[in-house]
């Protein structure tokens, strides 16, 4: 993915401690909200509505999807709230099956309904509702609340940055970000190696009680103790020079390389590189990004 500064944020919000006010939450509301519309001010009406894939989706869908969260959290907190569309439930639920049938996630792209306006002034809708409701609970607004609507935070984090994978597979450099960061230098000469970790008993997972004023999801936790071998980590991070190698080393061609379900997927989805990876007329590997076609044998970050 390219350096879209879609995590500027969601680092802001995870510095703040302590239970949050109402102005203080919409605050911080809004700042999740617009930063989801930046990532689509540059489409056209037309790209809201496309899907490249069964496993990507529409712009539009998750605009719609999002705003269906929070929707949900006035539903049951709200008192007197009165949801905005009923038969929104069916299309821009994603997979809570409490919540009645799933549409197919496969063909969120063939429907043309609910249009791009309806769906952004839903969009719009559930944020003055969720003003209004913030602004009724300024005095008795709990933990939990405030706890929820920090969890939709998050899950929106989670959609911006599938909205930008989206937006690469369905525009590539046809896609101009708001804002789009410079790609960190490289130092190509370094001492490729490997560093042994000596095995033993490590805990892992996030430890609510020492950190309350830190979101984490619930499969992050409890902490808990492993028991991991000996085991060697390169130093640095692969590049794509070194996928590069992994490819003229007949790497998608020797099953030694892949666990066997891995192997099953490259043989039967024929792959000999990575997604955004193509042969250019002269032979050399290219990727392709937001940036438009880079050439990887003379840049290999």
């Amino acid at each position: 993915m390219d350096n879209i500064n879609i995590i500027k944020i969601s680092s802001e919000l995870k510095a703040q401690k302590g239970l949050l006010q109402s102005d203080e939450l919409f605050d911080n509301f809004m700042k999740v909200r617009n930063q989801t519309l930046e990532i689509v001010k540059p489409l056209e009406i037309e790209d809201y509505v496309v899907q490249t894939e069964a496993f990507m989706s529409p712009p539009r869908w998750h605009l719609g999807h999002l705003s269906w969260f929070y929707d949900q959290l006035l539903r049951k907190y709200y008192t007197g709230y009165k949801a905005h569309k009923e038969d929104y439930d069916f299309y821009f639920n994603s997979y809570y099956l409490s919540f009645g049938e799933l549409f197919n996630k496969s063909k969120r792209g063939t429907i043309s309904r609910p249009t791009v306006k309806e769906t952004l002034e839903y969009f719009n809708w559930v944020n003055k509702e969720v003003q209004n409701f913030l602004k009724s609970e300024n005095e008795k607004l709990n933990n939990e609340i405030v706890q929820l609507f920090i969890l939709g935070f998050n899950h929106e984090y989670q959609h911006q940055e599938l909205m930008v994978y989206d937006l690469q597979h369905l525009l590539a450099d046809k896609y101009k970000p708001v804002e789009l960061n410079q790609p960190p230098s490289v130092v190509l000469n370094v001492n490729r190696e490997m560093i042994k970790i000596k095995g033993g008993i490590f805990e892992m997972g996030f430890d609510k009680g020492n950190y309350k004023d830190m979101f984490a999801y619930d499969i992050e936790m409890p902490v808990h103790k492993v028991y991991l071998n000996d085991f060697h980590i390169d130093k640095y991070p692969v590049t794509n020079g070194d996928y590069l190698e992994f490819i003229n080393d007949s790497g998608y061609k020797n099953f030694r390389f892949w666990l066997s379900e891995g192997w099953e997927a490259v043989k039967q989805n024929n792959w000999s590189a990575p997604l955004y990876w193509q042969k250019g007329d002269n032979g050399e590997w290219i990727k392709i990004d937001f940036r438009g076609e880079t050439n990887i044998s003379e840049n290999k970050r």
